[in-house]
């Protein structure tokens, strides 16, 4: 019980040294909590250092008079005076020598550093001293340091530093002064176990926990606000470096203090709150000269390097500074990158500190070889690249619980625990606790005497981790700001039985939580950065989330609880098998919002078993792995499938896919071997592959991972796309493993449909993007996500323009329809603008090609390939038609969806509805307009299967929309127990039946492993030698492909002339015809256009062929298909000389000669695109014939004169030559392809590094 008469007040031989600077809104509370120290220093000196805020004053007000007792509040014996821009060891050592020379040396004592904003606890001191008695060989003692304004969390317990300099700690940003909550927040509470982790009884000790916690460690360094050091040991090391005026000091003394023999103590037990007001930019630098001045950031990171450097072996000194002058290179590369000018500044500052002179390295380490003769150690004490890895498993971990916290107190969820009791000096000075060695837990003095040596200055399980969210009261200003005019409810209100308003009509712990998002907030748009955490899983505390205070219950008599009184995140800590969380909630359970009352704490509790679970098992862990393992089931031929893991597909639409620098020299190229040759842009797809080949090693392996993993890429976006609806997990999962079945999709991968996988696989994401733009979050980063969405909607018009365009009218739609948010007009407009102008920037110079061929804005990229039928039902049921359709269990989810819609109607649906509208047009788009496809001849319509992604798409959102927190009142007889179970198996039950559809329809299609169609290598050394040219005759229903130098690939049916298909499909009628006349002639044309090998589609073709053809065909080895290849013999070749007399033959469009050889055609060792030549002087009137397409634009020249180009057997290039000896120069047209890939690699690295994640302002 405590007692009445205050304690008498003792002073021990200690000299406390304050340094102020600027320092009035922090002295006062700093001297008042020195003068209440239980046991008070001997001696208090005041070190100011230029302050111009008043402070000098205020410090001469508490110089303490002759005569003055302890009580008084005058507590100095001295105050000095020193410039501005002295550092923090120069202001400690004018003091300590001014003390000596005013009341002499004392070997015996201790002096004590204090920063103006730290303010120690009543027992700080006295449990610094106690645990210097029980170690006699500490020599540096550091106190817990605890927030200034919520002195629940721990911000320092101990430094470190690691091998780039970087100070670590050990501790979260959130880190919990667990003795602050007693047994019961400790796990020795009683009451019952709601969290189903075992009766209450069993949990762990708190005593024990508290004792864990409190324990004494050594470590490296501590901080040198209230560190005790011993008066001997700092005469031994000289103070801190004046090198170091601000920052890093502490580091360097306690690290020169190890290697000199001496142990450093963080002692938990003693506590002081710091402002840390000099790193947080609460005050400005005045110490610190530039470089690498004035900036926090800078000083901290180049004092760093320093520290690190000086202190280190002779060998890390040497070969560590070379290295970390290249990682402040890569890291200032990489700040700039995501735009983070403070740390550009920082690093910048950093090298300049280091190169320049500035940091005195040789000097400093001579300083050390002296100091450390004594021989001590620091292993053990410097954080290694395990202890970091380690650090950011548990930083991962938190992350994860923070997110799943938050998702369920968004939801107005509260998972079951039991009411805390008051909470211990929460809000302030914790109460007086024993001093002495009998303070001290049973073991921490290690084995021999001697403190556990760690990195961290905090004892706690290895699986402990921090998580906070916002306090009460604590939400953005402009999410809630006062409405002009009064506006209705959201949703309907009804009373409850207490008489209070509920929001909705759902059960206690029902999706109960107001919102806005019946503007359509889909997904919060985080297709390039989420809106509420910075990027850094670590250090991001979480500044968003549920601030929703509860009013206590009637029942519980007012507050029950210990209530902060300032506004400041409250914590969340997993700390062995104990998950604490406090939460405001209401007496059923459920989070409600009153923003009028403080918040009440729950206890809740977690094994580390059940956390474990509760992360493996989480909805999109458990969603992503079924879909894996049924995408790699269904591709495979375990159950008679085609069998599709063994990469390098083809079939179908997808031709076989080139290598990573083939795809490169395809897309960059002005000209085209494909169709006989073309300028044709090559599509902005090949770009794409490219890029997102690099990681995966290749576009081959892109695109096998494309579409092996379809099923769960497209579920994971579909998931992560609508993060921000106020929905169950589960319900988002189930939802997102829907959309990963569609119909469409299945038969989009059986077909080898690439154009509409992509779209399966981001349409979710760009949509969530577009959201974001259309309502941005106020201070979110609009440019980044703007042009983060701008990038994926590029990619996906790559492959498919038709749901680009749909994509690009619905952000048109949505801006003019929709409104924003207050307060965010101008970032609206602008994203709006980046969405729908960068795309087509992206895409140069493919839009031109749009514009000229529109059969390619309906089919999309990809081969030829016909549409199959489809009709009206099979549409209503989102079945493309083609393989893999599979029956119409899509009529299942289509009505279900209205089902939802028609319970649950709410304006909220609007926007999904709007998208499946604009799909269904694009729908009836490709059914009625009837255009040429590419690499095909008549006009027919295109396949919908990509606009039916779209639709279902958007019929999913709008059913997610109603099933929203925010959506109205749920029906009676909807909202009961049993209904809703049944609607659960439902709904899962047509996920059963879609994934079984799935499962049956990717066993099905023309796609499958092996490449496709492979020439012998043989055959394939020879083309790629020679030029020439393979001529691959299509089957039913396939077109006729013709390429030089390699066989048909991805996109070549895309680069091809217009005339290109008609003329192939002439040549291959007679090729496979029974006219013996024709096919000779159909083999002389071929050979005169480059083609050296011919691949028919039967064995039937090719003997008949083989007959008709006798002399000018031989046979060849088969393809890798079965195929059956001819070579042809005809005279023909890349480029050819013709004399007189076959000159005029070709210039009039007549046929070449249908025989092997011919002295009147000579094969030129030359390949287009550019031909340069010498001919020989011979008759006039020879013809120089180039074996590609004539089109505008192809240059000659002859002895340096340009001549005019003609035509050659009706559709070839050819260069009329004189008698003369002449040099010949034949190039393609392509100049002005050039400044279009000019502005289209400007535009992507804006688009790039403007994508790149940058922090959220803060308010």
């Amino acid at each position: 019980m405590p007692s009445s008469v205050p304690p008498r007040v003792r002073t021990v031989p200690v000299l406390a040294v304050v340094v102020c600077h600027d320092a009035r809104p922090w002295l006062d509370s700093t001297l008042t909590a020195v003068r209440q120290q239980r046991l008070r220093p001997r001696h208090v000196l005041a070190v100011d250092t230029g302050s111009r805020d008043g402070t000098a004053d205020s410090l001469a007000a508490r110089i303490r008079q002759p005569g003055s007792g302890l009580d008084s509040e005058r507590v100095l014996d001295g105050v000095l005076t020193l410039p501005r821009d002295t550092g923090f060891g120069a202001a400690v050592r004018a003091a300590v020598d001014h003390a000596v020379r005013r009341w002499g040396d004392d070997p015996g004592g201790w002096i004590w550093l204090l920063h103006d904003d730290s303010a120690p606890e009543p027992d700080c001191l006295a449990g610094l001293l106690a645990a210097a008695e029980v170690a006699p060989s500490a020599g540096v003692l550091g106190p817990l340091c605890l927030d200034w304004a919520d002195p629940r969390l721990v911000v320092s317990a101990g430094l470190s530093i690691d091998a780039a300099g970087h100070e670590q700690t050990g501790i979260g940003p959130a880190e919990l002064d667990w003795s602050r909550f007693g047994t019961t927040a400790t796990g020795t509470g009683t009451g019952t176990d709601t969290a189903g982790t075992g009766p209450a009884s069993t949990a762990p000790r708190g005593d024990q926990r508290v004792e864990l916690f409190q324990r004494s460690t050594e470590v490296l360094a501590v901080s040198s606000a209230g560190c005790l050091i011993r008066w001997d040991v700092w005469r031994e090391l000289d103070g801190f470096d004046p090198a170091l005026p601000l920052f890093r000091d502490d580091t360097d003394f306690g690290w020169r203090a190890n290697r000199a023999g001496h142990v450093v103590l963080c002692v938990p037990a003693a506590r002081v709150r710091h402002a840390r007001a000099a790193s947080t930019g609460l005050r400005p630098l005045a110490a610190v000269p530039a470089p690498p001045g004035p900036l926090p950031r800078s000083v901290d990171r180049a004092h760093g390097l320093r520290t690190l450097l000086v202190n280190a072996s002779p060998l890390g000194c040497w070969l560590g500074l070379p290295r970390l002058v290249l990682l402040c290179v890569l890291r200032l590369l990489g700040f700039a990158l995501l735009r983070r000018l403070d740390g550009v500044r920082a690093e910048l500052a950093a090298v300049r500190y280091l190169l320049g002179g500035r940091a005195g390295l040789r000097a400093a380490r001579a300083a050390r070889r002296r100091q450390a003769a004594r021989g001590g150690s620091v292993r053990g004490l410097v954080t290694s690249r395990i202890t970091r890895l380690r650090n950011g498993f548990r930083a991962g971990l938190a992350h994860l619980v923070r997110q799943r916290v938050r998702a369920d107190l968004a939801l107005g969820r509260a998972p079951g625990g039991e009411r805390l009791p008051e909470v211990s000096a929460a809000a302030g000075g914790a109460p007086a606790r024993p001093v002495g060695p009998d303070a001290l837990p049973a073991g921490a003095l290690g084995r021999r005497g001697h403190p556990v040596r760690r990195v961290a200055g905090l004892r706690r399980p290895a699986t402990a981790v921090v998580v906070a969210l916002p306090a009460a009261g604590s939400a953005s200003p402009a999410e809630h700001r006062p409405s002009p005019r009064p506006r209705p409810s959201p949703v309907p209100r009804r009373r409850s039985a207490a008489g209070g308003d509920l929001a909705g009509g759902d059960p206690p712990g029902g999706d109960l939580a107001g919102g806005d998002l019946a503007g359509g907030d889909l997904a919060g748009g985080d297709l390039a950065g989420d809106d509420s955490a910075s990027g850094d899983p670590v250090g991001d505390a979480v500044d968003r989330g549920v601030s929703a205070p509860a009013q206590p219950p009637p029942s519980t008599g007012g507050r029950a609880l210990g209530q902060p009184t300032h506004d400041h995140p409250v914590d969340h800590g997993v700390r062995g098998d104990l998950w604490t969380t406090r939460v405001p909630v209401d007496n059923s359970g459920v989070v409600r919002p009153d923003r009028g009352a403080p918040p009440e704490f729950v206890l809740l509790r977690l094994s580390r078993a059940r956390l474990l679970r509760e992360l493996v098992l989480a909805p999109p862990v458990v969603l992503v792995a079924c879909l894996a393992v049924l995408g790699l089931l269904a591709n495979s031929s375990l159950f008679g499938g085609v069998g599709r893991l063994g990469g390098d597909l083809a079939g179908g639409r997808l031709l076989p896919v080139l290598d990573l620098p083939a795809t490169w020299g395809s897309y960059l190229a002005a000209w085209h071997s494909a169709g006989g040759g073309s300028t044709v842009p090559a599509p902005a797809a090949l770009a794409v592959l490219g890029l997102g080949g690099l990681p995966l090693g290749g576009p081959v392996a892109a695109v096998t991972a494309l579409f092996v993993a379809d099923a769960p890429l497209a579920g994971l976006a579909g998931y992560l796309a609508t993060r921000r609806l106020r929905v169950r997990r589960q319900v988002r999962a189930l939802v997102a493993a829907g959309y990963a079945l569609l119909p469409p999709a299945t038969a989009a991968v059986a077909q080898g449909r690439l154009d509409a996988v992509v779209v399966h696989v981001l349409a979710p994401l760009v949509l969530a993007g577009v959201v974001a733009v259309l309502r941005p979050a106020a201070g979110a980063p609009w440019l980044s996500v703007a042009c983060a969405t701008a990038l994926g909607l590029a990619a996906l018009a790559a492959f498919a323009p038709l749901v680009g365009l749909v994509l690009l009218l619905a952000a048109l739609i949505g801006y003019v329809v929709a409104p924003g948010r207050p307060g965010t007009t101008r970032q609206r407009a602008l994203g709006v603008a980046a969405v729908v102008l960068l795309p087509p920037a992206l895409l140069l110079p493919w839009p031109v090609l749009l514009l000229r061929h529109p059969g390619v804005l309906l089919h999309g990229v990809g081969a030829y390939l016909a549409a199959p039928p489809v009709s009206l039902p099979d549409l209503l049921a989102l079945r493309p038609g083609g393989p893999g359709s599979g029956p119409a269990v899509g009529a299942l989810l289509v009505v279900g969806v209205f089902a939802v819609l028609l319970a649950r109607p709410s304006r909220a649906v609007l926007p999904g509805l709007g998208v499946a509208l604009l799909g269904g047009l694009a729908v009836a788009a490709t059914r009625l307009a009837r255009t040429p496809p590419p690499g095909g001849t008549a006009a027919e319509p295109a396949w919908p299967g990509a606009a039916l992604l779209v639709v279902g798409c958007g019929l999913l959102w709008a059913a997610l929309a109603a099933a929203s927190t925010t959506a109205p009142a749920r029906p009676r007889w909807l909202a009961t127990g049993s209904v809703t179970r049944v609607l659960a198996v439902l709904a899962a039950a047509g996920v059963a039946a879609l994934a079984t559809a799935a499962v049956v329809g990717l066993g099905q299609g023309p796609l499958r492993a092996g490449g496709g169609l492979r020439l012998a290598s043989t055959l394939t050394n020879e083309l790629a030698r020679t030029g020439g040219a393979v001529l691959v005759l299509g089957g039913p229903g396939q077109p006729t492909r013709q390429v030089s130098g390699r066989v048909p690939a991805l996109t070549d049916d895309l680069v091809t002339t217009p005339a290109a298909p008609d003329r192939l499909a002439g040549l291959a009628a007679r090729l496979t015809g029974t006219d013996r006349a024709a096919a000779r002639t159909a083999v002389a044309e071929a050979a005169a256009g480059a083609v050296v090998f011919v691949v028919l589609p039967d064995a039937a073709s090719a003997d008949r062929l083989r007959d008709l053809a006798a002399g000018l065909v031989a046979d060849a080895p088969a393809a890798s298909t079965g195929q059956p290849v001819l070579r042809l013999l005809a005279a023909g070749g890349a480029t050819t000389l013709l004399a007189p007399a076959q000159a005029g033959r070709a210039v009039r469009g007549e046929s070449p000669p249908a025989q092997a050889g011919s002295a009147d055609i000579v094969r030129v060792d030359a390949t287009p695109p550019e031909v340069a030549v010498r001919v020989s002087a011979g008759p006039a009137g020879r013809l120089l014939v180039v074996g590609a397409e004539h089109e505008p634009g192809w240059r000659a020249s002859v002895a340096g004169a340009p001549v005019e180009v003609g035509t050659a057997w009706g559709h070839l290039v050819g260069v009329p030559l004189p008698a003369d000896a002449a040099d010949v120069w034949v190039r393609a047209p392509g100049a002005r392809r050039e400044p279009l890939l000019l502005v289209q690699a400007a535009a992507a690295l804006f688009t790039l590094v403007a994508a790149m994640p940058g922090r959220r302002r803060r308010d």
